[in-house]
């Protein structure tokens, strides 16, 4: 109820201005988005946040280019000591699988790259990749048996391992020297 109260203040200290004839009143929707649900969105994420679903959000919607919806809710942090900014930064975690598989799928319904396109299309530095291969005790780096492709990357099937879960100490050497992984 606060937050309805706190919203209903901003309003009732504006004038409203007589429309000029022949104006139009202004659209209920923008880019397709009603107006009325977009507005809706603040008090939902305060609520969620009060109710301890979670510390704090940002949420942006855009369609076309255009920013429709663009809001900070609660807390940085679960103290509640940093109110939430816009511009906060997020530790995105596993978060990234989706908006990352989700923005290759666009590329691939604009035709801009295929499922089964080798990475070194998007990625020039994976050309020359090489593997790890040990037999009878000997280590040595081979061309794979074949270029991993975009659908292996969005199925996790190509290759690319965290450095705990590789036996290998070339590649733990290797991750701890580019800082890979690093929070």
């Amino acid at each position: 109820m606060a937050g309805l109260a706190s919203a209903a203040l901003p309003a009732a200290a504006q004038t409203t201005l007589p429309r000029p004839p022949g104006a139009m009143p202004p659209s209920p929707l923008i880019r397709g988005f009603a107006r009325d649900r977009l507005a809706r969105i603040a008090g939902g994420m305060q609520a969620e946040a009060e109710r301890g679903s979670f510390p704090g959000a940002v949420t942006l919607i855009a369609r076309q280019g255009e920013i429709v919806h663009f809001e900070a809710h609660g807390h940085q942090d679960a103290a509640k000591t940093k109110r939430m900014a816009r511009d906060s930064i997020f530790l995105q975690a596993s978060m990234t699988k989706p908006i990352v598989s989700t923005a290759a799928m666009m590329l691939v319904e604009e035709g801009r790259m295929k499922l089964d396109d080798p990475i070194s299309g998007v990625l020039p530095e994976l050309r020359d990749l090489k593997v790890e291969v040990t037999r009878d005790g000997q280590t040595e780096l081979v061309a794979p048996a074949r270029a991993p492709t975009i659908h292996d990357l969005l199925r996790h099937t190509a290759g690319f391992v965290y450095s705990g879960a590789s036996p290998s100490p070339a590649i733990k050497s290797a991750y701890e020297e580019q800082n890979i992984e690093s929070a």
